[in-house]
């Protein structure tokens, strides 16, 4: 996701949501070659291969415009980079935002890097290397949105911080960039979490689930279009073991092994065979291993160790050798042996059994990891990996854990979001540091 300046209008802001795939606006072969309100003002649209697609409401570029100035109300700057060789080790999960990333440790802390103002350490200076979040101990779980980030703690508390502008830090308001973690309001039992633009979702013990932030699509599932600042519980959901959220819509795979989706479904994500958006679960693809959402497109594991995608496609991030969105699940060709799936913005990885990953999709500044910028509508190897254990994605970088426990990080590292110590970007894995 590129950074804002309001000054370039509404190309930037479009690609600060998420959707566009343009690095403000311009990149090189870029699909995206111009972007307006077109002739229906109530939507914000993208023209991509002569023809308008829907990407954003009006409303939502409001609230990223409140969200965005908000995170950068102080400037910051970024750290020296620490000595050499200080690798970070001890690391469980990673999940990244749009201008950081945030680590969950085997010793129940968080660890965070990139944008000062999104780490949670009550500074706004930014830190090219993994930096401690204070007041974050016992945590099981972590999940970072675009501009903000939520952990649960003990007894399934949930603690966040970032930005608020559509109360996705549920604590009850909707006001302010929050420094340091704070509460979710009157939320126990959580057992996973999931950040998207502007909602959080959570999973419960009991099998149910929680949503609050942003509504305009229904992606928090509760029957309404309303902001919620508070958890509201989602209707009609099945019990889940998973749950994954995306720019505005949202999914989770039921004990049963269905994957179930609702909110926004203008580029097909919900994978329901049509672009119909949805206040509430529907069933999307049944026996899967596991999902996870990326701005608009959706990607699970199935049954064979396979991957099939759907959903938005400007970049090929669907995998099926075509930028052609696709509204039901495609097959996405060459992957064996399939233990990982994570989606971004406009690309998607795989991590195999044999520790090696994959990539395809949209390669601005590597994204992809194989040492070019070229776009690649099929898979790819990442260079130099061979022992990964899981991986997740970010809206213009990549992040995989390795099985030693220490995190590879590649692409665009503006305000060092890829932790190396350096906000040079990278087209191949290079390691996360601490201090």
């Amino acid at each position: 996701m590129s950074r804002v300046r309001l000054s370039v209008g509404i190309v930037a802001l479009v690609a600060t949501i998420g959707v566009s795939g343009c690095q403000n606006g311009v990149r090189a072969g870029s699909k995206c070659r111009t972007t307006d309100f077109g002739a229906d003002a109530t939507y914000v649209l993208k023209c991509t291969k002569g023809r308008w697609v829907r990407v954003a409401t009006k409303a939502q570029v409001a609230q990223l415009i409140v969200a965005i100035l908000q995170a950068r109300t102080t400037t910051s700057t970024t750290v020296a980079a620490p000595p050499a060789g200080v690798t970070l080790t001890g690391v469980v999960k990673v999940s990244l935002g749009s201008f950081h990333s945030c680590a969950l440790m085997v010793a129940g802390t968080v660890t965070c890097w990139g944008r000062g103002n999104l780490l949670g350490t009550g500074s706004t200076q930014d830190s090219s290397v993994a930096v401690a979040v204070p007041g974050i101990v016992g945590a099981t779980g972590i999940a970072a949105g675009t501009l903000h980030s939520c952990a649960i703690v003990a007894l399934g508390a949930v603690k966040c911080w970032g930005a608020n502008s559509s109360g996705q830090l549920g604590t009850g308001t909707a006001t302010n960039i929050e420094l340091t973690p704070v509460s979710v309001t009157g939320l126990t039992g959580a057992v996973a979490i999931a950040a998207g633009s502007l909602h959080t979702c959570a999973l419960l013990s009991t099998g149910g689930a929680k949503c609050w932030g942003s509504n305009n699509y229904g992606q928090l599932g509760d029957g309404t279009t309303t902001q919620r600042n508070s958890p509201v519980s989602v209707t009609a959901f099945p019990n889940s073991d998973r749950i994954t959220v995306g720019a505005y819509h949202s999914c989770a795979r039921s004990i049963l092994g269905a994957i179930w989706c609702w909110g926004g479904n203008n580029a097909g994500q919900l994978g329901t065979g049509n672009r119909i958006d949805s206040l509430v679960p529907l069933v999307s693809l049944g026996s899967v291993g596991d999902v996870s959402s990326g701005d608009q497109h959706t990607c699970a594991l199935t049954s064979g160790a396979a991957v099939e995608c759907w959903g938005f496609n400007h970049l090929g991030q669907v995998g099926n050798g075509t930028t052609t969105d696709a509204l039901s699940h495609v097959a996405v060709a060459g992957l064996t042996a399939v233990t990982k799936v994570a989606a971004g913005a406009g690309h998607t990885c795989a991590v195999q059994s044999s520790g090696t990953i994959k990539c395809w999709g949209g390669n601005f500044a590597g994204r992809l990891g194989n040492g070019t910028t070229t776009d690649s509508l099929t898979p790819v190897a990442v260079s130099n990996i061979t022992t990964a254990a899981s991986i997740d994605l970010g809206t213009e970088h990549s992040c995989a854990v390795l099985a030693n426990a220490t995190v590879m990080c590649w692409g665009f590292n503006i305000e060092g979001r890829l932790g190396n110590g350096t906000t040079a970007s990278a087209s191949v894995p290079t390691p996360v540091l601490t201090s």
